[in-house]
């Protein structure tokens, strides 16, 4: 599990540890508001999984996240690249 990547007003990142035992087992997982999807990132994966929210920008983000990172962040910033983890690390979610 990871932890959120932004920190987002009226996020429930801290509230994860009461909500997350409470989810029923399931096999898709759909964040319609996602925010800074903080229990997205902080329960065990699913076999499905969806991030929606109307901010274009944010939905970007989390895009070049999954499938762009390290390339993202080396070309913005090339000498922080000795620092990056890998996107394994990262991040869990599959590609």
């Amino acid at each position: 599990m990871a932890m959120p990547i932004i920190l987002w007003i009226g996020g429930k990142r801290r509230l994860a540890d009461i909500l997350i035992p409470r989810f029923p087992a399931h096999s898709c997982y759909v964040e319609v508001f996602a925010g800074a999807a903080a229990l997205f990132f902080m329960r065990p994966p699913a076999a499905v999984e969806v991030l929606n929210d109307v901010n274009d920008e944010l939905v970007n983000l989390y895009r070049v996240v999954q499938h762009h990172l390290e390339e993202s962040h080396t070309d913005r910033h090339p000498a922080c690249s000795a620092l990056l983890l890998p996107p394994a690390e990262l991040i869990r979610r599959p590609g």
